[in-house]
């Protein structure tokens, strides 16, 4: 599988591919850039870089920042991974950054990888059906969201999260597709990546269930769709905490 880095080593250099990365670099784009065994060997040995994970190195002897962590964590994972979970949700724009956080990362059901202190590894069979149109990798919104509630010790703590996704999520037109809208960072971190919720959504109304077998036509709502009062949403996928529905992707 080709890496989401390849192109912009090809055209920019590794220069610019280091610096985009908060200068980190990894074995495979140091091969790939034409670099010999030997060569990485020398500004390891003489401690100018540093290893941050196996094939992963700091190319300098400086702290290493949380945007780093995240490359890093990912460059390691392999060319079939995507960040997940709460990082993707605060790479998206949905929740704030935390730097104490672990970096969360998914990876195909298939692979297995050896873990790593700070890094959380998943393994999902839908893997590349669950992928943001966006590099570096991770997954969409929805499913971000998703990962998040699943991890919710309670009720209370999945509707802050959904709550706090809505928040943060521009409205989008109806037959729009939202997954690069806003701004984005150099780790394409986006601002409004998608609709979350319907306008007239409150905090009070994000709780309540409403039956499964019932739709709307699917273009009406993109995104992350909430269980409102009276709302009929397209329910694909579901997730219940504790008997309610809570979040539903398409």
């Amino acid at each position: 599988m080709e890496w989401w880095w390849q192109r912009q080593l090809a055209d920019e250099g590794l220069e610019v591919v280091i610096h985009q990365q908060e200068l980190a670099v990894s074995r495979a784009q140091l091969f790939a850039a034409g670099w010999s065994e030997s060569r990485i060997r020398r500004p390891l040995r003489a401690r100018r870089w540093r290893v941050l994970h196996p094939g992963v190195y700091a190319t300098h002897t400086g702290p290493i920042g949380y945007d780093g962590r995240l490359l890093a964590a990912l460059l390691y994972a392999g060319p079939e991974a995507a960040w997940s979970h709460d990082t993707a949700a605060e790479q998206l724009g949905l929740i704030k950054p935390d730097a104490n956080r672990p970096v969360y990362v998914t990876i195909p059901e298939r692979r297995r990888i050896a873990p790593r202190p700070q890094l959380v590894i998943y393994r999902d069979s839908r893997w590349a059906d669950r992928l943001a149109a966006v590099v570096p990798p991770r997954r969409t919104a929805p499913h971000a969201v998703l990962d998040v509630v699943a991890g919710s010790r309670t009720l209370d703590d999945a509707a802050a999260i959904v709550a706090e996704a809505c928040q943060s999520a521009r409205p989008c037109g109806p037959r729009r597709r939202c997954a690069t809208a806003g701004s984005t960072s150099r780790l394409g971190r986006a601002q409004s990546p998608y609709r979350f919720c319907r306008p007239s959504a409150t905090a009070g109304r994000l709780l309540s269930p409403a039956p499964a077998d019932r739709r709307v036509p699917s273009d009406e709502v993109d995104g992350v769709l909430l269980p409102l009062r009276g709302s009929n949403p397209p329910w694909i996928e579901r997730l219940q905490v504790d008997g309610a529905v809570l979040v539903e992707a398409k």
